[in-house]
């Protein structure tokens, strides 16, 4: 009998390490593929804030900016549905789905009226209307930074779950 369990768990434990391996490489695949669309967004975010600095820009190349970032944002949204969950955990896509949405959010909300106010004629800058835009950009990066936060935590439960590390 002792052969019998020797030789089972010297056929069988490469076969679950093996199994534990692959899981682990396909939920690095599963993080890699969420990434890929944040760091899309997150180009988008910085021409988009870039642009918004810059005292040059034309009125068509700020609408090229929100419009871009608008896509990606949208494209984001629809892949992270698209994706599914990472088998049968949803934590990740969940995380993904919430941090796309505040981009979503801040898109429609805050920049829009970044651009609504870049695009206001020189006579119509009023302090308050510095006020605004600056309180407008305070807001967004505390609310990017709280959004990020939640899914830096969530995607390092799940590197946990499935023994990854991110360096």
């Amino acid at each position: 009998m002792n052969i019998l369990v020797r030789s089972l768990l010297f056929v069988s434990l490469p076969i679950i390490l093996g199994s534990c391996g692959r899981k682990s490489e396909q939920a690095a695949d599963y993080n890699n593929a969420l990434i890929d669309r944040q760091m899309h967004v997150v180009e988008a975010l910085d021409m988009m804030d870039s642009t918004l600095r810059d005292s040059t820009i034309t009125e068509d190349r700020l609408d090229y900016a929100f419009a871009n970032l608008q896509a990606k944002v949208k494209s984001a949204v629809m892949a992270v549905d698209s994706i599914g969950p990472f088998k049968q955990d949803p934590s990740l896509q969940a995380a993904a789905r919430q941090l796309f949405r505040s981009y979503e959010a801040m898109t429609d909300g805050d920049y829009a009226r970044l651009v609504a106010i870049r695009k206001l004629p020189d006579s119509a800058i009023t302090s308050d209307v510095v006020d605004t835009n600056n309180a407008i950009i305070r807001r967004l990066q505390s609310v990017s930074q709280a959004a990020q936060k939640k899914f830096i935590l969530q995607q390092s439960e799940f590197g946990r779950k499935y023994n990854l590390s991110f360096d």
